[in-house]
């Protein structure tokens, strides 16, 4: 893997855990503290395959992320290249920041 990672190793991080049960994080940056996150929604889901998908509004692809056996037709996570200004990825935890306001956390 690059020292930086890239959006591809996003793709591959979670392809790799397709079917698996993981744990997702959605919280932002705490200013106040030096380094804790505030949480604001924290699961354990599936995860389907990851599919391409457009973002109709702004006319660009996305991809997008079913969660398997929670009405994954309704129930996804979106991640927009264009908005990502951060990924951290390790083996066990892939951590995507966006707009640097917020992230999406993945383990497992």
């Amino acid at each position: 893997m690059a020292d930086e990672p890239t959006f591809t190793d996003v793709i591959d991080w979670l392809a790799d855990r397709q079917g698996r049960s993981v744990y997702v994080e959605v919280g932002m940056p705490d200013p106040t503290m030096d380094s804790n996150d505030a949480i604001v929604l924290a699961v354990h889901v599936e995860l389907d395959s990851v599919r391409d998908g457009v973002d109709v509004s702004h006319e660009r692809g996305i991809v997008y992320l079913p969660l398997a056996g929670i009405d994954s037709d309704r129930n996804r996570i979106y991640i927009d290249r264009a908005r990502v200004t951060e990924i951290q990825v390790n083996p066990g935890a892939l951590r995507v920041f966006f707009h640097d306001s917020f992230y999406v956390a993945f383990s497992g």
